[in-house]
């Protein structure tokens, strides 16, 4: 039977920081790729996790936030303004649900053999209701740029749930961030000295990368060809079509501090027929 609802009871949201915070304030600019998502979809997933053997090992909730924290000293543009007073830091969620992990999907054992359907399963209500930054694309004071929720079942059995604004990690970069928080997370279990982590971010390496000179005024039609040439899924976003439906319209407008009148012939838009 579809689970509709996980009736979660929230114990707990907070902003949580670095346990070292940045002593000045940081600027960093995007590099032309990553400010090239900013209307994407957030990056998110959930982890889910069956209840321990015995209730000496049940999850400790305290120990995960601790862990998370510690891990955010590698990772402080996930604050998206970091050094600042005013910086919204990180939203964590805590949530209980009554229900079992059994009853709302498959066990374990038949997850990993094959795929799932997640729309029996409320899996919406595993990440916090709350907006990211740059959630319609413009609006971001005060808002996290990483939210992440902390859902513990009636059964003993824990979800993990961690959304991000898709300028600041894709899913590769967001699949790393766990990783080493369970690194971390596994190092405090252990009682053994945290793993070293040196996570890049450093945008300009992919400006610094890129054929020909990013901020020119034309295209160089000679990277053009080139471009045109190899094989992609990337299309013009702003391209008008009629074509796309109603949802994505508001999204493909040209952002008002462009001027359109020097931008060249529109791309080639999204297939929005398929």
């Amino acid at each position: 039977m579809p689970i509709t609802s996980l009736e979660l009871e929230i114990v707990s949201q907070e902003r949580l920081f670095p346990e070292h915070r940045a002593a000045e304030p940081v600027n960093t600019p995007l590099s032309v790729i990553d400010a090239s998502v900013l209307t994407f979809s957030p990056t998110g997933a959930f982890w889910i996790y069956n209840p321990p053997s015995s209730s000496q090992d049940s999850y400790s909730i305290p120990q995960l936030l601790s862990s998370f924290r510690k891990t955010l000293n590698f990772y402080s543009r996930l604050e998206l303004a970091w050094g600042y007073e005013n910086d919204p830091g990180v939203e964590v969620v805590v949530a209980r649900s009554p229900i079992a992990i059994s009853s709302a999907v498959p066990e374990h054992s038949e997850r990993i053999k094959r795929a799932w359907d997640t729309e029996e399963f409320a899996s919406n209500e595993l990440f916090p209701s709350s907006k990211l930054a740059f959630w319609n694309g413009t609006e971001f004071e005060g808002l996290t740029g990483l939210l992440v929720q902390l859902t513990v079942f009636a059964c003993g059995g824990l979800a993990i749930g961690v959304k991000l604004a898709h300028v600041l990690a894709d899913a590769q970069s967001m699949i790393s961030f766990v990783r080493n928080w369970a690194s971390i997370n596994q190092s405090v279990t252990n009682n053994t000295p945290n793993p070293a982590l040196s996570p890049l971010f450093d945008p300009s390496l992919l400006d610094y990368s890129a054929t020909g000179k990013i901020d020119a005024e034309k295209r160089n039609p000679s990277i053009l060809a080139t471009a045109q040439s190899v094989p992609r899924t990337r299309y013009d976003y702003w391209a008008p079509t009629a074509k796309a439906p109603s949802w994505a319209q508001k999204a493909m407008e040209t952002p008002s501090d462009i001027d359109v009148k020097t931008i060249e012939p529109a791309g080639t838009p999204p297939p929005w027929e398929f």
